[in-house]
């Protein structure tokens, strides 16, 4: 017999070198990952990306179509207290006052809502009914007045 006692290696002997190498070469992957990473210190699993504003970071890409109803001439003389705002019904209340808050920096009190059905129409050339689109009136009660310009008015008649 060729081979010796010395060569031939016991299956529990592998089976602890197989397991010490996979185990090895986890702990050199995380290790590359917490340099790459800037990580001191280790954890439990894999180390997660830092956050390197302490701050909450939020970018707003704003999907509310919010049209602003334009106020009458006595009512841009006596000052808006209350903006009204017509937009798609699956906004809710919440959505409008963070966007209007944090995106134009409008204080915002309270907001009220009204859901509305669109108009339906007969089309007097053909016969055939139609609806326009449903609708959600908003009453946004604002901090401060606002007096808007004069040519963003309604004329009086």
């Amino acid at each position: 017999d060729t081979h010796t006692k010395e060569h031939v290696m016991s299956s529990s002997k592998a089976t602890k070198l197989a397991s010490d190498r996979r185990r090895w070469w986890a702990l050199a992957k995380r290790a590359q990952m917490m340099n790459l990473l800037g990580k001191k210190g280790g954890g439990k699993g894999m180390p997660t990306l830092p956050n390197p504003d302490p701050k909450k970071r939020e970018i707003h890409f704003p999907n509310l179509h919010l049209r602003l109803v334009a106020p009458t001439e006595e009512a841009r003389m006596r000052g808006i207290e209350v903006a009204t705002f017509i937009t798609t019904p699956n906004v809710t209340k919440t959505e409008i006052k963070t966007f209007l808050t944090d995106v134009h920096g409008i204080e915002v009190l309270k907001v009220d809502t009204a859901n509305y059905e669109g108009k339906k129409k007969r089309n007097l050339e053909r016969g055939n009914l139609f609806r326009k689109p449903d609708y959600k009136k908003v009453y946004v009660t604002l901090g401060q007045r606002w007096f808007p310009p004069e040519s963003f008015c309604v004329p009086s008649k």
